[in-house]
């Protein structure tokens, strides 16, 4: 691999992501999700594969009350598992006691590898990979009862 390629390719994916993270808005029902399992007392954390500079963008525009974000800067980058082990350590929580919620593959083989249990977000037609999630919802208030809040 050119290094200087490898750059390039990281400036166009830099600038990418900070496009998309000035243009973030909030999906429906993810604000009062997130309200309803913080005032249950639950620790809320992200992994994502952007970059930390553009995750925090996200999450100041939108006052996003997260408390932990692990991003590729921090951990391998889904599927790899590193990151939601992380996060279960410094939370001082086994993998087992947690959920990993995302809308791909990547997401659901990152939580199905660190141990975790998985709900998949498939507002559409579910993906034919739907099978390999614990759950598989089309709404976002549809996680409550998963969780038994």
């Amino acid at each position: 691999t050119d290094p200087a390629r490898l750059a390039r390719c990281h400036e166009i994916l830099d600038m990418h992501e900070r496009r998309g993270a000035e243009q973030a808005v909030w999906i429906n029902d993810a604000e009062p999700l997130l309200a309803t399992l913080r005032s249950a007392g639950l620790k809320l954390g992200i992994v994502t594969r952007n970059s930390r500079v553009a995750s925090e963008l996200v999450l100041s525009r939108l006052a996003c009350p997260i408390q932990d974000v692990m991003t590729r800067d921090d951990a391998p980058h889904k599927p790899d598992p590193t990151a939601i082990r992380n996060l279960c350590q410094r939370w001082s929580v086994a993998p087992s006691e947690c959920v990993m919620v995302g809308d791909y593959l990547f997401d659901i083989l990152a939580g199905r590898g660190a141990g975790c249990g998985t709900v998949l977000f498939a507002p559409d037609e579910p993906p034919e990979y739907a099978h390999e999630a614990d759950h598989v919802v089309t709404h976002l208030r549809q996680i409550e009862p998963l969780l038994q809040l």
